[in-house]
């Protein structure tokens, strides 16, 4: 094991180097200003959080299930990116004020949803290869254009338009598809069930306010993304590598929790303005590490087993 501390003023730097797990640990805090990267190579982890003011940068990658996540805030804008190779899904959300940008990208059974909402400006563009379907739903105000295209048979479509108001039911037998969406005002509500590979989304979308659930069977992933004003929460769950993510953003308060089982290691991130509470649990060498930092007041645990060793640095 290798431990540089390095803490003067409010300047403090950490290093903490261990071969047997393979884990490199580096915080630089200088003020506001936060630098984290946690490196573990067993189950391929790598998180990096850089926090100055209130500009954010999230960066988490596990190979395994082959999962990226990038997070950009900075004021009101916020920029999520989410990769999973397995069942191959691409989430890119953007979100600036009002302006809403959402693309899912599936390839087992190629679906490619894309919906842009700037106010009452609504774009849904909904491909999918193996049924043949292809859907573009524009309004703006109490304009709708619909486009339906669908190659093979038995098609139930129901489509009510009272003037912003829209409710539309369609199912398709071939592939076992079912979309419900209902739209009033800038109120929309979508669920797609396919039954083919297993995948389940439901967006519920009511002025800024979003509400985000997919579920899908083949790789065995939950998101749930709720997103209101500038509040964020991200519920990720996956059961190839036994992952579960918990970020909770609002305003300027952050709350990060990732539990991964391979390499059994438990994080928890709570920052709320230069308050900082940092939890790092790892089995593999039996390493504790607790770190609380609220102004320039820095109280800092390590308790390692294997050379069993016990630092608080106050």
């Amino acid at each position: 094991m290798n431990l540089v501390i390095h803490q003067s003023g409010a300047h403090i730097k950490l290093v903490l180097h261990q071969s047997g797990a393979h884990i490199k640990l580096v915080l630089l805090q200088s003020g506001a200003h936060i630098k984290l990267v946690l490196h573990q190579s067993g189950a391929h982890i790598k998180l990096v959080f850089h926090q100055s003011g209130a500009h954010i940068k999230l960066v988490l990658q596990q190979s395994t299930a082959h999962i990226k996540l990038v997070q950009y805030q900075s004021g009101a804008h916020i920029k999520l990116i989410l990769y999973q190779s397995g069942a191959h899904i691409k989430l890119v959300l953007h979100e600036s004020g009002a302006h809403f940008k959402l693309v899912l990208h599936q390839s087992g059974t190629h679906i490619k949803l894309v919906l842009h909402q700037c106010r009452a400006h609504i774009k849904l563009l909904l491909q999918q290869y193996g049924a043949h379907i292809k859907l573009v739903l524009h309004q703006s105000g109490a304009h709708m254009k619909l486009v339906l295209l669908q190659s093979g048979a038995h098609i139930k479509l129901v489509l009510h338009q009272s003037g912003a108001h829209i409710k539309l039911v369609y199912y398709k037998s071939g592939a076992r598809i079912k979309l419900v969406l209902y739209q009033s005002g800038a109120h929309i509500k979508l669920v797609l069930y396919q039954s083919g590979a297993h995948i389940k989304l439901v967006l519920h979308q009511s002025g800024a306010h979003i509400k985000l659930v997919l579920h899908q069977s083949g790789a065995h992933i939950k998101l749930v993304l709720h997103h209101s004003g500038a509040h964020i929460k991200l519920v990720l769950h996956q059961s190839g590598a036994h992952i579960k993510l918990v970020l909770y953003y609002s305003g300027a308060h952050i709350k990060l929790v990732l539990h991964p089982s391979g390499a059994h290691i438990k994080l928890v991130l709570n920052e709320s303005e230069a308050h900082i509470k940092l939890v790092l649990y790892q089995s593999g060498a039996h390493i504790k590490l607790v770190l609380h930092q609220s102004g320039a007041h820095i109280k800092l645990f390590l308790l390692q087993s294997g050379a069993h060793m016990k630092l608080v640095l106050h």
